[in-house]
């Protein structure tokens, strides 16, 4: 379920200096998930090092990485997750996630710049020894060291950061606008379309966080049940790769495949017939021949400002085009 920055990498690292790599293998019941039950086989006193992916870029699946982290932290070993497809979709909490060593994602998830962020517990930091400028220091980044710790290498890209800073803005007024403090249901997949979200009032930035995906979750939550519902309506033919379910195992994200029609030629026609965009190719991931047979998908994002009405003509174009091919 990884991406390939996320596996490969890390893999090619681990061969560079003879290092043993174990991979979780996919559940037999479900080729949208990792099975976690194979972590006590693979996670032991000899492993130093797990990574991985909150939520797959190719699928849309959300992993169960907080069972992963604890059996990582159990062994002492280092737990860094991928979060990179999951920040527009689910609320970061460290927490929720088994408390990992490490976090990355980029701001260009949540609308804004292309920049790297990481997240390293303060334990993390101070056992690493990374190769670092000699005018730095080992200490942590703080005003007494100017932030020349290891860990920085210059300048940083201010315009980038203040992008991000901007983009959290936006998710803040989200949960500002519609988050609904007072009327958060113990479950967020119990709500449903008719039931009112009120303006919250002015509240920190973490509240309003938590208000901003209070509502992402609804309004992503029926997006999936619309969508998957109208594929099960169109054609055999016509499949969703991963989970079928509009739950929590899932973000808004929909790999799809046409039996007979070769993922380029779907989705140049979604784009170029129907104006439903949409993207191609294998999304740098490298489970799709072995796991589905196929060497690739189309991948159709939808995120909290898309409409059911958007949705609604992404179905009538795939329904079009299993009409046309089959005529």
């Amino acid at each position: 379920m990884e991406h390939d920055s996320n596996a490969g990498l890390w893999a090619q690292f681990a061969h560079r200096f003879d290092l043993q790599v174990r991979i979780l293998p996919l559940s037999k019941y479900d080729k949208a998930s990792l099975d976690i039950s194979q972590c006590s086989h693979l996670i032991d006193s000899e492993t130093a090092f797990v990574a991985v992916g909150l939520a797959s870029n190719g699928l849309g699946s959300v992993q169960d990485v907080a069972t992963v982290c604890n059996f990582a932290k159990e062994h002492t070993a280092y737990c860094f997750v991928d979060a990179v497809h999951a920040a527009p979709h689910i609320r970061l909490d460290l927490k929720q996630l088994g408390w990992p060593d490490f976090v990355v994602c980029s701001p260009y998830k949540f609308f804004g710049p292309h920049l790297g962020v990481l997240y390293a517990s303060r334990d993390a930091l101070s056992t690493l020894e990374p190769d670092k400028l000699p005018i730095a220091d080992n200490r942590l980044p703080s005003i007494e060291n100017c932030f020349m710790s290891p860990f920085e290498t210059g300048t940083q890209q201010f315009e980038n950061i203040a992008g991000a800073s901007a983009a959290l803005d936006y998710l803040a007024s989200v949960g500002q606008r519609f988050g609904g403090i007072d009327s958060m249901p113990s479950s967020l997949y119990s709500l449903t379309a008719e039931q009112e979200i009120k303006p919250s009032v002015h509240l920190d930035l973490s509240t309003l966080l938590d208000a901003a995906f209070f509502v992402i979750a609804h309004q992503e939550t029926l997006i999936k049940q619309r969508f998957l519902q109208g594929i099960a309506d169109i054609s055999p033919k016509l499949r969703v790769l991963g989970h079928q379910q509009w739950d929590q195992r899932r973000t808004s994200t929909f790999a799809i495949d046409i039996e007979g029609m070769p993922h380029e030629l779907l989705t140049e026609t979604l784009v170029k017939k129907h104006g439903v965009i949409c993207t191609s190719g294998n999304h740098y991931c490298t489970f799709w021949q072995d796991t589905f047979g196929i060497p690739g998908a189309t991948r159709l994002s939808f995120l909290h400002y898309n409409t059911l009405d958007d949705v609604d003509s992404a179905l009538s174009a795939l329904e079009s085009i299993i009409q046309s091919s089959s005529s």
